[in-house]
């Protein structure tokens, strides 16, 4: 679990770096809010995906727990580099003034189209992960 970790807080790294680069004409403390409100937005959703795709699982309440944290730690901060550095892309440009308020929200919409059908798919993806830990772990022992 602690590789998983090490490897979560590089991605959030790498994420940060991202975002904090597609915020250039936000201050500081603004790109410090945006990223943490990006980061929690994210996870919230990463762990309700977890939990759907946990939720048709047999096995021991102690792997799948397990198998649940991992993909969280793993699929959070990936989901973050998909989405958050173009969607503060989009408010960048906004901000800019290159693009209006009408077209941010249409591109925001298809974005968030794009989104749900990553989503649908990381869905099938995060279970299938799950299982072959639980199925890995279950060998071991």
């Amino acid at each position: 679990m602690l590789l998983i970790s090490i490897i979560s807080i590089i991605i959030y790294i790498v994420a940060g770096v991202m975002i904090y680069h597609n915020l250039y004409n936000y201050d500081k403390s603004s790109k410090i809010k945006l990223m943490a409100i990006g980061f929690i937005i994210t996870f919230i959703i990463t762990v309700i995906i977890c939990f759907i795709s946990a939720s048709g699982i047999n096995a021991s309440a102690n792997y799948v727990s397990i198998a649940r944290n991992s993909s969280i730690l793993i699929f959070a901060p990936i989901n973050a580099v998909i989405s958050l550095p173009y969607i503060c892309n989009m408010f960048n440009k906004y901000k800019e003034k290159r693009i209006n308020e009408t077209q941010l929200k249409r591109k925001i919409l298809i974005f968030s189209i794009i989104l749900i059908f990553i989503v649908i798919f990381e869905m099938s993806y995060i279970k299938d992960f799950e299982i072959g830990l639980i199925n890995n772990a279950s060998i071991k022992q």
